[in-house]
């Protein structure tokens, strides 16, 4: 991932960037739990067993997004980096998946494009992109705007954020099918508690990283408030792997160092967009080729997996690599 996506955290000077945590410290716990995020992607797409459980990835690297949206320098120059390193690669891969899209089109195979397609793109997996471009130039904005008060006022924001985020579940859990909408509308609700999840940590931890004690106290209640959400709608919801996410992007913020990333991590994150931008090529190629029992199952995803990744690796050391 790049500083605030799914960008490489190492190739280049921008290793510091994507672990760089909201300290001095680098978070390098975000970089390995993007890379399982992503990961998870694949596996959901594909429909794999207990791909159902796994709806908590896109909200984690929301969160991480959310969290990492920062900058000391003028925001128009931090608007136009990111677009550089997001929406360019947006505008590529686009062209890209229009391409194989006329050639699905030409084999007779109906078109993923439809009448939004102009919000997300011609492939839906590319609804990300713009979308948290969005996102972390207007949080980096409120992170700025707040940086300079005082703690008891942005504890009135976190709690002010917290109020949204309820009715805003509330009203996602409600008989509203949400999720029947055309693309990308669920993609953007479904991520929508994760940004106000995002705006009420770095509400709080907008100078400094929480202490231990303070992780350990989001991670048991974020359990605690994702078991309750599961016991009171009996079932897997999105105020569970909400607050799921919220979980694990406090369990991995806690593993941090002064000095450099371990290198197996660096190139972990320096693949991780690659994996997510190519992976709907090989869950389709996989489909093609493997048995007709063993799609849509384990074996499925983890070869859509493994090509995904080495494609990524291939990538990476091409001249396409500032695309991904």
């Amino acid at each position: 991932m790049k500083s605030t996506t799914l960008e490489s955290a190492s190739v280049k000077p921008r290793v510091a960037e994507t672990t760089k945590s909201i300290s001095r410290e680098r978070v390098v716990g975000f970089d390995l739990l993007r890379f399982v995020a992503v990961l998870l992607v694949i596996w959901y797409h594909v429909g794999a067993a207990g791909s159902k459980f796994t709806t908590f990835h896109v909200p984690v690297l929301v969160i991480i997004s959310v969290a990492l949206a920062q900058t000391s320098r003028p925001m128009q120059d931090f608007a136009a980096k990111r677009a550089s390193r997001i929406l360019l690669p947006w505008l590529f891969w686009c062209l890209v998946f229009g391409v194989l899209d006329l050639v699905r089109r030409a084999a007779g195979v109906p078109s993923y494009l439809n009448g939004m397609s102009f919000f997300y793109g011609t492939a839906i997996h590319l609804w990300f992109l713009p979308f948290i471009f969005l996102v972390t130039v207007s949080c980096a904005y409120l992170r700025k705007a707040i940086g300079s008060v005082d703690l008891t006022r942005r504890i009135v924001i976190a709690c002010v954020a917290a109020t949204i985020l309820v009715f805003t579940l509330v009203a996602m859990e409600s008989r509203f099918s949400w999720w029947l909408l055309p693309a990308p509308c669920p993609q953007w609700l479904g991520a929508l508690p994760a940004v106000i999840i995002g705006i009420v940590y770095v509400s709080v931890f907008s100078r400094r990283q929480p202490t231990t004690n303070e992780s350990l106290a989001i991670i048991l209640g974020s359990c605690l408030l994702a078991a309750t959400a599961f016991v009171i709608a009996g079932k897997w919801s999105v105020s569970s792997f909400s607050f799921t996410a919220l979980a694990l992007f406090a369990l991995s913020g806690m593993w941090s160092t002064n000095s450099d990333a371990p290198r197996w991590l660096v190139f972990l994150a320096s693949i991780t967009m690659g994996v997510y931008i190519v992976h709907p090529i090989f869950i389709t190629a996989a489909r093609i080729f493997i048995d007709r029992d063993w799609q849509g199952g384990v074996l499925h995803a983890s070869i859509a997996i493994a090509f995904s990744v080495v494609a990524a690796v291939l990538i990476t050391r091409t001249p396409l690599k500032s695309v991904v």
